[in-house]
C-alpha cells in the first residue's frame, strides 16, 4: 500500500523540526527588532567629537581666565521634513557654549556640519577634565513633533 503521509506524521511535523523551528524563531526575532527600529527610529542623527588639534585654549583674561575646548556637531535630518536643532548647555553656569548658528534649521536629507566651542572656568576641573551635558532639541518644523537627547560632553583643561 501507497500512505500519502511522509515519516515525520504530517505538515505540522514537518514544521515543528527543530531546524526549521529555529528558522522561524530567527525570523520572528529580526522581524521584530526591523519593526522596534522603524518604530523608534529618529529621523535625525547628532553626532558629536572633539575637533583634533589643541586639546584646549586658555582665553588670556586676567580677571576671569576661561578654558576653551573645540567641538564639531555633525546633523543628519533623515526625515522628509525640515527640522530645527538647539543646542544648550543648562547643567552649569560655569559652562558656556558659543555656537554662532544656535537654533539652526536643517533641510530634508540634509548632512551639516556644525563646529562650537565651550568655555568653562577651570575651577570644574578634576585633574585636569569636566563632564558636562549639552542639551539637543530636534523639532519637526512641519509636525512640529520633538525629540529631546542628552549628549556628553567632556571638556579639557590645564592640570
Amino acid at each position: 500500500g501507497y500512505h500519502s503521509e511522509s515519516k515525520s506524521g504530517s505538515w505540522l511535523g514537518l514544521l515543528m523540526r527543530p531546524r526549521v523551528l529555529i528558522y522561524w524563531v530567527l525570523i520572528a526575532f529580526f522581524g521584530s527588532i526591523g519593526i522596534y527600529q522603524l518604530v523608534t527610529l529618529k529621523p535625525f542623527e547628532v553626532m558629536i567629537y572633539k575637533i583634533k588639534g589643541d586639546p584646549f585654549r586658555m582665553q588670556a583674561s586676567v580677571s576671569n581666565p576661561l578654558v576653551t575646548n573645540l567641538f564639531n556637531s555633525e546633523l543628519s535630518n533623515k526625515s522628509s521634513d525640515p527640522i530645527q536643532i538647539t543646542f544648550k548647555i543648562d547643567s552649569d553656569k560655569n559652562v558656556k557654549l558659543v555656537m554662532p548658528n544656535n537654533p539652526l534649521t536643517l533641510e530634508q536629507g540634509k548632512v551639516q556640519s556644525n563646529p562650537f566651542t565651550v568655555e568653562f572656568d577651570p575651577s570644574i576641573l578634576k585633574l585636569g577634565s569636566a563632564d558636562s551635558v549639552l542639551g539637543i532639541t530636534v523639532r519637526n518644523l512641519v509636525t512640529g513633533q520633538e525629540w529631546s537627547k542628552a549628549e556628553p560632553l567632556h571638556v579639557v583643561g590645564p592640570f
